[in-house]
């Protein structure tokens, strides 16, 4: 029942809104062949006229154009003279950032061979050692149960498995600090390589907005003017500079002024 009391009374909005559509649609149809039949029909009336006999003249416009122009002008170079500041503080920008990124580099590259360096010393310190802890190697000629006892032999064993055991723990220390390093450049490298990517993008989305202003209308004067359409009476032409609407004699009265 509710449902069935809502829907009549939409349907009866509906017609309502519908009967009133109905209506300005009328109306509007009315008022637009009304004016075209005021267009088309010709006035016969002549248009009434006043005379003034002690009226000053009408001051020629070309002083306000001047001053128009000169503000023009003004707008028009200040305008430049802003473009022109944004653009060198964007160059000086982006080659700030380019000699931060090479600074950077050269800094990562330097590091670099100076730890390369570093660990190629380590081996050679780590090689010598060996050398100079190397065992003395049993002659071939003689038998090792005459030169050597049991005891010795176990003893050396025990001091080569000692030193490669300390070997082996410095080569790993050494990978360790290597991979650990090198795992350090690479998530550097890769945070200035996001940094540059986040400004690179930031300065396009700053020239795209550029563009979209310079597209957009601006505020300058003779941009605000282009709004305003002539004036339909006396049709002047754009060419006109200083001309006025005032006739200097009448067909009526010879000498007298004539303003219609």
């Amino acid at each position: 029942m509710k449902d069935a009391e809502e829907t009549l009374d939409e349907q009866e909005n509906n017609l309502a809104k519908r009967h009133n559509l109905q209506k300005m649609a009328a109306f509007n149809l009315g008022v637009a062949e009304a004016v075209q039949n005021k267009k088309k029909t010709r006035e016969t009336d002549f248009h009434k006229s006043y005379i003034f006999q002690r009226r000053p003249l009408t001051p020629p416009r070309i002083f306000k154009q001047e001053e128009y122009s000169k503000d023009l002008g003004q707008q028009v170079d200040q305008k430049e003279d802003t473009k022109k500041k944004r653009q060198a503080d964007e160059d000086f920008l982006e080659r700030l950032e380019q000699v931060q990124l090479a600074e950077d580099l050269a800094k990562q590259r330097e590091q670099f061979l100076r730890e390369k360096a570093e660990q190629q010393d380590m081996y050679k310190n780590a090689l010598e050692t060996q050398l100079r802890f190397k065992p003395v190697q049993v002659p071939p000629r003689e038998p090792d149960h005459e030169v050597l006892k049991r005891e010795e032999i176990l003893k050396r064993l025990q001091e080569q498995r000692e030193e490669e055991d300390i070997l082996q723990a410095t080569k790993n220390e050494l990978m360790g600090d290597r991979s650990y390093k090198y795992k350090r450049r690479f998530e550097k490298r890769k945070d200035l390589e996001g940094d540059w990517r986040s400004a690179a993008m930031s300065k396009k989305e700053k020239e795209m907005e550029d563009r979209l202003h310079a597209l957009s209308p601006s505020l300058l004067l003779h941009e605000q003017c282009d709004k305003y359409s002539r004036c339909r009476q006396c049709k002047r032409k754009m060419k006109n500079c200083g001309e006025s609407n005032i006739w200097s004699e009448s067909r009526y009265i010879p000498g007298s002024r004539l303003m219609v």
